[in-house]
């Protein structure tokens, strides 16, 4: 079973209008749980710790030697997503936690670590390994949970793929289809995760499915496990509330209703995430309000 004591813990790069909706939702719904954020910013009643902090570790500083961009996105951005792990894995064996359940600043946690430790025993003793949300079409660790001995292991992997022939020309057929294709993206942080899952099915879990709910891997798409698994409302996912809980609406005859342990608003449905807070008020929230109003004007114009 996933850890009850597991920290939570958020890793960002610059301050953005939406990241203290995510930590205060995590603080509201795990009270007992320590929320982190690893940034070079600070939140009333969130550990903070400078990333300046992790990044002089002797990994991070071989992967930026290493790194070759393959990708559309900035060099920064993409090489940043890479680098957060290793940031993590410091922090993880600086402060000696064993366990950490790491969640994208666009994630909206709704069941607490407690909770979650519950419903994660029916997927077996995952407190040995860690788990990610994986399935088809690839995977994602925007809600992940990490022993600090996987996150080893993943790191290492990270240091393997530019450094060894055989994970490297992965990377550079994946690139050459975007290029072919003439699409917008290209080899991210997500490429190795899916060879490091695939490697050995028993080394990782799948986290979109736990207990009775499910994670959400992007509320854009009505996919998540399964292909067109959820019913969509105006270009998300249909949500229904119950006592402040999201549940998803199965695309099915029976229309049955799933919980939703947390939300991914990647993308333009950021603007949204003010509208789905369940948490407490914070400092400064009525300008992050206004924020995420104008942020969902502007990405609902684009659309016409």
């Amino acid at each position: 079973m996933m850890d009850p004591c597991a920290q939570i813990v958020f890793i960002h790069k610059e301050d953005s209008w939406y990241l203290p909706y995510s930590l205060y939702q995590a603080r509201h719904i795990s009270p007992e749980s320590k929320v982190v954020l690893l940034a070079e910013i600070e939140y009333k009643d969130v550990l903070s710790i400078p990333l300046k902090s992790l990044s002089q570790s002797a990994e991070a500083k071989e992967f930026k030697r290493l790194y070759i961009h393959m990708s559309t996105n900035p060099h920064w951005y993409e090489q940043f997503c890479f680098l957060r792990w290793f940031y993590l894995l410091e922090y993880m064996r600086s402060k000696q936690v064993e366990s950490v359940f790491s969640l994208d600043s666009d994630v909206l946690l709704y069941t607490s670590m407690k909770d979650l430790a519950q419903e994660s025993m029916a997927m077996g003793d995952v407190k040995e390994r860690g788990a990610c949300l994986f399935r088809k079409e690839g995977a994602t660790a925007g809600i992940s949970y990490w022993t600090r001995k996987d996150l080893e292991e993943f790191c290492r992997m990270l240091l393997d793929c530019y450094c060894k022939e055989t994970y490297l020309n992965v990377l550079k057929d994946v690139w050459k289809g975007f290029l072919e294709a003439g699409s917008l993206g290209g080899v991210c942080d997500m490429t190795p995760l899916s060879l490091f899952y695939s490697a050995d099915t028993r080394k990782i879990d799948n986290l979109t499915q736990v207990g009775g709910g499910v994670f959400d891997f992007n509320i854009n798409h009505g996919s998540n496990y399964l292909a067109n698994e959820f019913v969509m409302d105006k270009g998300m996912k249909k949500i229904i509330f119950k006592e402040k809980i999201p549940y998803f609406e199965r695309n099915d005859s029976r229309a049955s209703l799933v919980r939703a342990h947390a939300l991914h608003f990647q993308g333009g449905a950021k603007g949204y995430m003010p509208l789905y807070y369940r948490g407490k008020n914070f400092n400064g929230k009525m300008l992050a309000d206004v924020k995420g109003l104008l942020y969902r004007l502007r990405t609902n114009f684009k659309k016409f």
